[in-house]
C-alpha cells in the first residue's frame, strides 16, 4: 500500500510540474508575440483622435476586415473577374464620394500634411491620401526613409502628427 501511495504522489507531482511548465511556456510564447490577452481577430481602434471627426463608416470597417482576408479574396476574385470589374467601378465611385466628403472637412492641404510628416520623419513622400480612420479624418502620408517605409497619420484639421508606423509594425 505504501508503494502505491508513493507512486501516486510521484505521479501527481510530475503531472503538476508538467502542467506548470506548460502554462509558463504558453504565457511566455504569448508575451513574445505581444498578445497579452488580446483577442486575435479584434480590430484595434487608433490610439489617437483628430480635431476633425466624422461618423465611423461601417463600410470602411468592412473593407478593412476584408483586406485582412485577402488570400481568400484573391482566389474568389480569380473566379469572378467580370463581377470584380463591375464591383471595382462601384467601389471607385463610393471611394470618390467619400474622398470628396472628406476633402470638404479637411482644413489643411495635402502639401501641408506632407510638410508636417516630413518634419517628424525625414525622407521622401511616396503618397498622400485623405482617410477616415475610425471616425478620425487624417492624411495618411507614406514616406520612404533610409530604414524602410513609414506611414504617418496627420490630423486633417490642424496638421499635427498623430501617429507614425514603421513598415512591418502593427501598432
Amino acid at each position: 500500500m505504501k508503494k502505491l501511495t508513493g507512486r501516486a504522489k510521484w505521479m501527481m507531482n510530475a503531472l503538476l510540474a508538467v502542467s506548470i511548465a506548460g502554462v509558463g511556456f504558453a504565457l511566455t510564447a504569448a508575451m513574445d508575440r505581444g498578445d497579452r490577452g488580446k483577442p486575435e481577430n479584434k480590430q484595434e481602434k487608433p490610439k489617437y483622435h483628430s480635431s476633425v471627426q466624422v461618423q465611423d463608416d461601417k463600410n470602411e470597417r468592412d473593407e478593412s476586415e476584408e483586406a485582412e482576408g485577402s488570400e481568400e479574396n484573391e482566389a474568389n476574385e480569380a473566379n469572378e473577374s467580370k463581377q470584380g470589374e463591375q464591383g471595382e467601378e462601384a467601389k471607385d465611385k463610393t471611394e470618390g464620394a467619400e474622398s470628396e466628403r472628406l476633402k470638404g472637412l479637411a482644413r489643411i492641404t495635402p502639401d501641408q500634411a506632407s510638410a508636417a510628416a516630413l518634419a517628424q520623419v525625414p525622407g521622401t513622400v511616396k503618397k498622400v491620401e485623405l482617410e477616415n480612420e475610425d471616425g478620425n479624418v487624417v492624411y495618411g502620408v507614406e514616406i520612404k526613409t533610409a530604414n524602410g517605409d513609414s506611414d504617418v497619420k496627420v490630423d486633417a484639421g490642424d496638421g499635427r502628427v498623430l501617429h507614425v508606423e514603421k513598415d512591418g509594425e502593427d501598432d
